[in-house]
């Protein structure tokens, strides 16, 4: 957890245990869709209005400790913090992972088609011989596999 975490997020955390990273992701996916306008009404309530309008807003899609969450962090004019939470992960890296090593060449092709400069997340590559040929790509919580490994366990 980075040190700069508000203690209302560290707390929800706390409070989630192993559901932690389910309910920070549902915390800022919350406060980002949180208008400026929906900001302000927050803001003009009280804190039993606020979890009323946030049940409004969010039904059951998010649960009640995250939306509690939300209405103290509102309560705070601290919102930004949960909007703000995630922003180092948005830009993990891109990792490419090969049975074998790729040469300089293959990787600078792919670094230019994937305009690693350009978007800012680096380009990372590793070798997994298990993979049998074939590549996996992972990108933040995505994942694609195309190996002689995936095709094998599928049969």
């Amino acid at each position: 957890m980075p040190a700069n975490t508000h203690p209302l997020i560290q707390a929800l955390q706390e409070l989630t245990g192993d559901n932690s990273p389910l309910a920070l992701e549902h915390l800022v996916i919350g406060a980002r869709h949180i208008t400026k306008e929906r900001e302000r009404e927050l803001s003009a309530a009280s804190l039993k209005e606020k979890k009323e309008l946030l049940s409004e807003w969010f039904h059951d899609y998010l649960t009640k400790e995250v939306k509690n969450t939300l209405a103290l962090l509102a309560e705070e004019h601290a919102l930004d913090a949960a909007r703000n939470e995630r922003a180092e992960e948005e830009t993990e890296e891109i990792r490419f992972t090969t049975a074998k090593k790729l040469s300089e060449e293959t990787k600078s092709w792919i670094r230019k088609e994937m305009g690693e400069g350009r978007v800012g997340t680096p380009i990372v590559f590793r070798e997994d011989p298990a993979l049998f040929g074939g590549i996996k790509i992972k990108a933040g919580d995505k994942e694609v596999e195309y190996s002689m490994r995936q095709r094998l366990a599928r049969i």
